[in-house]
């Protein structure tokens, strides 16, 4: 399979929005593949907004 896959999801609630935060690219591809990504949005139910600043974290 190719692509980026979300792992390790982390959600918390801040403010009126709920924030989700994910490990995507696993270690299986190359070195450069790992980062950390953000989204928010204020109901589980909707849409979710990314961040603009995403990838956060980024190898």
């Amino acid at each position: 399979m190719e692509g980026f896959y979300l792992e390790s999801p982390n959600l918390t609630f801040k403010e009126g929005y709920y924030y989700l935060t994910c490990a995507l690219g696993g270690t299986a591809g190359p070195a450069t593949s790992q980062m950390n990504v953000f989204a928010r949005a204020e109901s589980q139910e909707v849409s979710w907004e990314n961040s603009p600043y995403n990838p956060i974290v980024h190898t």
